[in-house]
């Protein structure tokens, strides 16, 4: 990028810089550019044309963005450029290369990629150049045959179009000739026809004027003679027949000129084809041709290869067979081993099938006992809802026969203690007769 204003020489700042160190960060001219190369501590600086470089941007681009300082190492981890601040502080732990490998190896990168650049645009302009060379030159040459081979069609239908009209208007013309002389003709005859009528129509007149009778009858009887001869006046004759224009006919006519056209060009372009053809088959005798004397001189070559090909295939031929065999064995023991399981699982299939034929029988008995369980267990839940309806009733009766006995007078109440002392004793349980037997 070009500079705008110039820039004195930071050394001798008398002349314009011409160059630019990156290191020094300094505009030299062209002396200060030789004195600064002689110096063997900055023979290693990076020096430039200060028109291609921009000085705005410059100073911001080598200085780190977090501590303002001069970009002077590379941190691998994080792919970023740090200064001497940030390799003590945020970067401590991590790895951290030189710039100059970074950058030998970016380099490396881009020259790579110039490369690669280079060879594609060599093949977009060599392939723009065919475009231009080949498809659209040869689109051009198609589009103006195409073209010609349109107009060539076009002038054929419109002569042959303008031909087949003429024949017709030709035809309609000599009709229209025809028709008219026959009705000259015609108004010929009728003319002549009219004529004697105005004769003999002049002739009754005049006779009619006669007053003398004889005079009158031998005149009018000549007359009577000549209107017996008078031809009959011809009837109107018919209209003009015009032929018929059909367009199918046209149509039909110039279709089928077009197909003998196009079956003549179909053939002409077929016998370019069997003279192509004929060209290649006899360029591909010739390289037959040649090919075979090239195969005769090569014969012994060949057939030396043949016969180590035939070799390497008995030898495949005899490992083949060899494992197909060894295939064949295990194969054997293998359907043997089958067999082996097929039984042993016929058995335990059969014993299977027992012994689930049991344990169905065995639960079918289980479920009958349970069957029969529930039922004596209905029965006896039967039985004891019978018991609990009795016991009920017998409480009502006793909670009745209560009410009876305090609903009696004062002194009808019997005395408690003296029932107590009558009352009868009740019967010893089984386990009191046990006791009083032993002892």
């Amino acid at each position: 990028m070009a500079q705008v204003s110039a820039q004195k020489c930071s050394l001798c700042d008398e002349n314009n810089g011409t160059y630019y160190c990156y290191e020094c960060q300094h505009a030299l001219c062209t002396v200060c550019r030789k004195n600064h190369g002689k110096i063997p501590a900055l023979s290693g600086h990076t020096v430039a044309d200060i028109n291609t470089i921009d000085l705005s941007t410059l100073n911001k681009r080598n200085q780190c963005d977090t501590h303002n300082k001069e970009i002077l190492f590379y941190c691998t981890e994080c792919s970023n450029l740090i200064c001497s601040k940030c390799v003590t502080s945020t970067h401590r732990s991590h790895a951290i290369s030189d710039i100059c490998d970074v950058v030998e190896e970016e380099r490396e990168r881009a020259n790579e990629n110039l490369q690669q650049m280079k060879l594609k645009t060599e093949a977009i302009s060599s392939l723009q150049e065919k475009i231009r060379r080949e498809h659209i030159e040869k689109l051009h040459i198609e589009s103006e045959k195409c073209k010609g081979q349109i107009e060539s069609v076009c002038k054929d239908l419109k002569s042959y179009i303008e031909a087949k009209g003429s024949i017709k208007t030709t035809e309609v013309e000599d009709n229209e000739r025809i028709e008219n002389q026959n009705f000259e003709a015609f108004l010929e005859n009728t003319n002549l026809i009219h004529k004697r009528y105005v004769k003999i129509l002049s002739e009754l007149e005049n006779v009619l004027l006669e007053k003398h009778d004889v005079t009158f009858y031998l005149g009018y009887r000549s007359i009577q003679n000549d209107i017996q001869t008078l031809v009959i006046i011809p009837e109107e004759p018919l209209f003009a027949r015009v032929p018929r224009f059909e367009d199918e006919t046209l149509y039909r006519e110039v279709m089928e000129h077009m197909d003998s056209k196009r079956k003549k060009r179909d053939l002409e372009s077929k016998d370019d084809e069997l003279k192509t053809l004929s060209e290649d088959i006899k360029a591909l005798m010739e390289e037959k041709n040649t090919m075979q004397s090239s195969l005769c001189q090569n014969c012994s070559v060949q057939k030396k290869q043949i016969e180590d090909l035939q070799s390497e295939y008995n030898i495949c031929k005899e490992t083949f067979h060899r494992d197909l065999k060894s295939k064949d064995d295990e194969l054997k023991t293998l359907s043997e081993d089958i067999k082996a399981l097929q039984e042993a699982k016929n058995t335990m299939q059969s014993s299977f099938t027992n012994a689930t034929n049991q344990k169905d029988a065995e639960n079918r008995k289980l479920s009958h006992n349970m069957e029969c369980l529930t039922k004596d267990i209905d029965k006896k839940n039967d039985d004891l809802q019978k018991l609990s309806q009795e016991i009920q009733s017998l409480k009502v009766e006793v909670l009745q026969l209560k009410k009876r006995a305090y609903q009696v007078p004062s002194p009808y109440i019997p005395d408690m203690s003296q029932m107590r002392a009558n009352r009868v004793p009740p019967r010893p349980t089984c386990m009191e007769e046990r006791k009083v037997k032993v002892h």
